[in-house]
């Protein structure tokens, strides 16, 4: 049964339509295979597109406290996914402006929507790249992140229907793992774009690994709840009615990557170390358009 709610997409939009993600939720296939475990939660993969996601998930009301707070319970204890400020994440988004959308930098000012903004490093990055005018607001449910993004002097909406009514712009930097609802949220995003407007989402290919093998790193269960293909952005794009224009691709197991991968694992003894060059895991900028 369909039931209505309000959640991070509780602290971002206003009541939207959920249904339970045993059955995939992008073809509605209830056929799948186990894909991976981690603190006690089960991914798996569906067996018609290949989708790979949790089930069962965690309450909506879990999701919501998590998204808030950043502490996720699981079996392993609590997994916080708050992180910090980092300029190199900055710098690279400034890349990805400037070459997913050079047809806007140098133009008019732009009304730009940064969802699940973190600690503001993507609108620094429009900031430093889109002209001076420029209208920029972020979302973003964490509230030490919010305050951390305060500090550097973003701005936020306490909710979508808060944010405004039409944007040039709308970008989703690596959130669409987290969202319980994504289909319904990303068409309440869209609502929001203008005539002309930009869909600017990041996530990666997990959906296209056979198995969790090929991941190269921990998976972060619950806070990460699907994982799409790269042919998932041709199917999203049909479905909200846009323009799937361009995808830019990234490796996440480069020697700089491995390295990090060697830190992390001596100071927390749970992700995964990673050989350089053998993984088929992208990340994926993806600049959908009307």
């Amino acid at each position: 049964s369909r039931r209505r709610h309000t959640r991070l997409q509780g602290d971002w939009s206003s009541d939207v339509c959920s249904s339970d993600l045993s059955p995939c939720y992008i073809c509605g296939t209830s056929d799948s295979v186990p894909w991976g475990e981690e603190g006690g939660f089960q991914a798996v993969k569906c067996s018609a597109c290949g989708l790979v996601y949790v089930t069962p998930r965690p309450a909506l009301r879990e999701i919501d406290e998590s998204a808030r707070t950043g502490e996720h319970r699981s079996e392993r204890g609590t997994l916080s996914v708050t992180g910090r400020f980092h300029p190199r994440r900055q710098k690279e988004f400034e890349g990805i402006v400037r070459s997913l959308l050079k047809d806007r930098v140098g133009g008019r000012p732009v009304r730009w929507l940064d969802v699940g903004s973190g600690h503001g490093e993507m609108i620094l990055a429009v900031r430093a790249v889109m002209p001076a005018g420029s209208h920029l607001i972020g979302l973003e449910p964490n509230e030490r992140k919010r305050a951390s993004a305060a500090a550097r002097g973003v701005s936020h909406a306490t909710g979508l229907s808060g944010a405004g009514d039409e944007f040039d712009v709308i970008s989703l930097m690596n959130v669409y793992s987290h969202l319980p609802d994504p289909l319904p949220f990303l068409a309440s995003l869209c609502e929001r774009l203008s005539p002309s407007g930009t869909l600017i989402l990041q996530t990666g290919n997990g959906g296209d690994l056979a198995h969790r093998s090929d991941y190269p790193d921990s998976l972060y269960l619950p806070d990460h709840l699907s994982f799409l293909g790269e042919h998932h952005l041709e199917i999203l794009a049909s479905k909200l009615g846009l323009r799937l224009t361009n995808v830019q691709r990234s490796r996440a197991d480069t020697p700089r990557d491995a390295l990090a991968q060697v830190a992390k694992f001596a100071l927390r003894r749970e992700n995964k170390l990673i050989v350089p060059y053998r993984s088929a895991f992208r990340s994926l900028t993806a600049r959908f358009d009307r």
